[in-house]
Order: structure tokens, then sequence, then C-alpha cells
């Protein structure tokens, strides 16, 4: 029996709590259903961003869930920026104190997705959260310290529609580089050991900063990657 208003104001507080949280329940669930991107968005607001991580992530290996995690993030991004990225490591270096000098580049790649929108500025384009990948090197070079830098050399991105973008060249000059959320100026990152290699932590918040501000990205043509 469906109550009548009269009843539903005369119920005490943790039936209406019931109540109002099933529907709320409902409405998650169809919001991801119908909405997905709408659905991201309503659980970062109703959970917060700092608790968004507690979220199961979905991907069939760490490299889908680290980028799906760039999305989730993202959902609650709206504002395209010209000049960096909030960014989330998908793939991070493996060095190791022993590791000879010719192998250190190797050693040192790392590959992040953007957990924030960019746009060009000359170009009617925005790359939302989870469009673009980074592509760089961790440079180590005071071995006694955990401590070092991160150059960006290459930007690939794609939109929805399959457009694939990219901007600077594999191993090639930089175009940006990685600071951490907490001190965007300060380039120096932590390092960490794990697995009997130094890397990069998962703990930590990334930022891609780039050294111009994006005025024409390159257009390459239709990717079949799905991303």
């Amino acid at each position: 029996m469906i109550p009548t208003l009269q009843q539903f104001r005369r119920w005490n507080y943790p039936s209406k709590f019931a109540f109002v949280s099933f529907f709320i329940a409902i409405g998650v669930s169809v919001a991801f259903w119908l909405f997905p991107d709408g659905g991201k968005q309503l659980m970062t607001y109703l959970l917060g961003e700092e608790n968004i991580e507690a979220v199961r992530i979905p991907g069939r290996n760490i490299i889908e869930r680290q980028i799906n995690l760039a999305k989730m993030q993202g959902a609650a991004r709206s504002d395209p920026s010209t000049e960096f990225a909030i960014a989330v490591p998908f793939a991070r270096p493996s060095m190791s104190r022993s590791t000879p000098a010719k192998e250190w580049h190797a050693a040192g790649l790392i590959a992040l997705s953007n957990a924030s929108p960019l746009r060009s500025s000359n170009q009617d384009v925005v790359f939302a959260p989870g469009r673009c990948r980074f592509l760089g090197v961790v440079q180590w070079q005071d071995r006694a310290k955990l401590m070092g830098e991160a150059n960006i050399s290459l930007m690939s991105c794609v939109l929805e529609n399959g457009d694939s973008y990219q901007f600077g060249v594999a191993d090639g000059p930089p175009i940006g580089f990685v600071v951490l959320l907490e001190t965007p100026m300060n380039r120096s990152l932590p390092l960490i050991e794990e697995d009997r290699s130094v890397t990069l932590p998962l703990s930590k918040q990334y930022v891609v900063r780039l050294l111009a501000p994006l005025s024409s990205v390159p257009l390459k043509g239709k990717s079949s990657a799905v991303w």
C-alpha cells in the first residue's frame, strides 16, 4: 500500500532515512546504467573525490584500472586547461641502483593518463579525462637518494569518434614535465623501493605541466583503439 502524505509525515526519522536511501540507491543504479558519465559525477558528488578510489575500479589489468581511475577522477573536473593536466600513472618505471647507465632510459619509462580535461586554444576540441596518454622518462641522477624528475616527450589523444591527435615525439625533446599535485612548483618527485625496484608511488597525485600552452595539436587520422 502506498502511504498517504499525512502518514509519511508521521513516520519517524529512521523510517524516513530507509525510504529515502532506497530511492537514492535506485537513482544511482539507473544513472550508471543510462548515463555512465553522469553516474560517475553523481558518485563523486555523493562520496567526495577523496573517497572515489574506494569504489571498485573496472578493468582486466592494472593498466586498464588506472586509466579508468583517471576517467572517474576527472568526472568532477569540467574546466579544460591548455597548460596542465592532473594525471594518473598506468605504467611506472622499474629502476635499480645496479642498472647500467645505458639502460636508464628504458628502465625509467613512465606513462600517464589525463584525469582532467585538456584543450587546444586554436582548435575546437576538448580532450576529456582518460582520452590522452603522456609518455616520458623518470630521471634518477643521484642513486643515493630516492628522488627524481620526470620529463614528458609525447602526448597522444583519441576522441570518442576515433580522431587521433599527437603532440611531440617519443624519445624526442621534452614538451612537459611531471610534478606532484601538492607541490606543483617543485620538479622533484619522491621515489620508493617496491618489489626490489625503484619506482614512483601510486599513492601520490601527479600533474603534467606543459612547457608551453597547447595552441594546436596535429590530427593524425582515425584510431582503431577504443580509449
